[in-house]
Formats: structure tokens, C-alpha cells, sequence
């Protein structure tokens, strides 16, 4: 008996001593008062999170950010053309009404309009008129604002505008063909010339009685030249005492008359002077002697 009491006795404290032991660790590994820690409520009331390694402080959140910047809507420039398209110096171009070209040398250039002065076949004209194109060019020493010139299939073939030649090489009723030229690498003038006779001058004439015209007859003449237009004067030339003539004349249209003629006002003859060319102008006085 006394040994099974002995035993009895042990294992009964061996039972308390595992139950003190299994209490104490319990209660040694308990948690944290709650009080101690800190919410997401808490944390997120200034903008934090918890911290994942110490739940009882809060972290800053950090979030990767991008900064929009807001700009007012702006046009772009234009840009310049492709350059397959641009044109160049001494080609000749086509172009059609409205239509805009670029060349390599800054210059823009548009054909605005043209104009038909042509006669028509049933009426009887004094003239027969022309087509007569008009640009605008933009660039250059043309400036912005734009400057226009207007060509002719007859008579303003050719002008010369800001160390530019604009030829005029053909026109129909919708399109025109031009060439632009440097005018440092062209000829800018031509020459007109011609000879003037005037008659009768002497009333009765004879073999034997020739009649002399005596040098002053011519040269107490002039022949004026008007341009662009037949009302706008620009000079008188004395003619030669053989009634000849000799102008040096820019590229560009004009009218020629001589003064004082004979009997009336005297004919105005339009003329063309082209680069390097002669143009001939002559004229037949009546001078009204009988």
C-alpha cells in the first residue's frame, strides 16, 4: 500500500507541475493590451499605414506619383513640305488656279486668277488680247504680307521683281506654266530699234528735182515709250538723224509713239522687250504734205 501511495503522490505532482508550466507559457506569450495597438483607422486618420514590422507605430504611405501638366491648346506650325516637293529655281512649274507652291530658294507662290482679254471670233477687236495670270509670292524680300504680279501671254511675258525674273512660258483659261530665274544670273535688259519714214515732204517731186528730207526732219522727233500701260509715260529718245531708233530697255511691256508724228496723235505700238533680244518697231508718218 505504501508504495502504490508513494506513486500516487508523484504523479499527482507531476501533474501540477506540467499544469503550472503549460499555465506560465501560456500566459507569458499572451498579447499585447489592445489598447498598445495602433488601428488602420488611426494610421489612415493622417494619411499612414501600420507599421508591418511594429504594429504599435504608423508609417508614412508612400505612392508613386506622375505630374500632369495642363497647357493651353496651341496650333502647331506648319510644317514645311516634303521635299520631293518643293520646287527649284530655273524649272519651269505648272500650276493651276488656287493652287500654292514652295521653291528651295524660301519663296511661296500662288496663282490667284487669270485673266481672258481675248477677242472672241465673233467680234471685230483692235487688239487681241492675252490671258494674263496673277501670283502672289510670299518669302524672301517678298515678305509675308504677299506681293502680286501679273504676266501676260503677249505683252508681260517677263517682269523682274526683287532680284527675281518671272517668265511666263505658257497659260490656258485654268492653269499657267512659270519660271522663276535669279536675275544676278540673267540678263535683266533687251534692245527695241526701228526706223521711222515720214511723207511726202516735199508737195511736187521730179527726177531731176529730187526731194532731200533734211536730218531735222527726224531729228527734231522723239520716240516715247510708255509702260506698263499706253497712258504712263516714262521717257523720250531723239531720233536718229537717219530716222533710225536704238533702245536699251529692262525686260518687261511697253508702248512706243513718236512725237510729234504728223497728222493726229500718232500710233502707240505695244512691244515686248525680252532678255538679251531685239524687238523691231517701225513706223509710217503721214506728214500730211500735198
Amino acid at each position: 500500500m505504501t508504495g502504490k501511495k508513494t506513486m500516487l503522490i508523484v504523479g499527482i505532482v507531476v501533474a501540477i507541475t506540467l499544469l503550472g508550466y503549460g499555465y506560465v507559457s501560456l500566459f507569458s506569450k499572451r498579447p499585447l493590451p489592445a489598447t498598445q495597438v495602433k488601428t488602420v483607422a488611426e494610421c489612415e486618420l493622417n494619411g499612414q499605414i501600420i507599421n508591418p514590422d511594429d504594429p504599435t507605430t504608423c508609417i508614412t504611405k508612400i505612392v508613386a506619383t506622375t505630374t500632369a501638366t495642363t497647357t493651353s491648346e496651341v496650333t502647331p506650325p506648319p510644317q514645311p513640305p516634303p521635299t520631293d516637293t518643293i520646287q527649284k529655281l530655273n524649272t519651269e512649274v505648272s500650276y493651276t488656279i488656287g493652287e500654292q507652291k514652295n521653291y528651295s530658294n524660301g519663296l511661296t507662290i500662288s496663282l490667284t486668277t487669270i485673266s481672258d482679254s481675248r477677242c472672241k471670233p465673233e467680234m471685230q477687236c483692235i487688239w487681241a488680247g492675252e490671258l494674263a495670270p496673277e501670283f502672289v509670292i510670299y518669302g524672301g524680300p517678298f515678305g509675308t504680307t504677299g506681293t502680286p504680279i501679273i504676266l501676260g501671254t503677249t505683252r508681260n511675258t517677263t517682269l523682274t521683281r526683287n532680284g527675281f525674273v518671272f517668265t511666263l512660258v505658257s497659260a490656258t483659261e485654268t492653269t499657267a506654266i512659270l519660271k522663276i530665274s535669279a536675275a544676278s544670273s540673267v540678263a535683266t535688259t533687251g534692245i527695241v530699234s526701228g526706223t521711222v519714214t515720214i511723207g511726202p515732204i516735199c508737195p511736187v517731186e521730179s527726177i531731176d528735182n529730187p526731194c532731200v528730207i533734211s536730218p531735222e526732219v527726224y531729228t527734231s522727233r522723239s520716240v516715247v515709250i510708255y509702260g506698263p500701260t499706253d497712258s504712263l509715260r516714262i521717257k523720250s529718245q531723239p531720233l536718229n538723224p537717219d530716222g533710225s531708233y536704238t533702245l536699251t530697255l529692262p525686260i518687261g511691256a511697253y508702248w512706243l509713239q513718236i512725237e510729234p508724228a504728223g497728222i493726229g496723235p500718232g500710233e502707240k505700238k505695244p512691244v515686248t522687250v525680252e532678255a538679251n533680244k531685239t524687238s523691231t518697231v517701225e513706223f509710217d508718218i503721214d506728214s500730211g504734205i500735198r
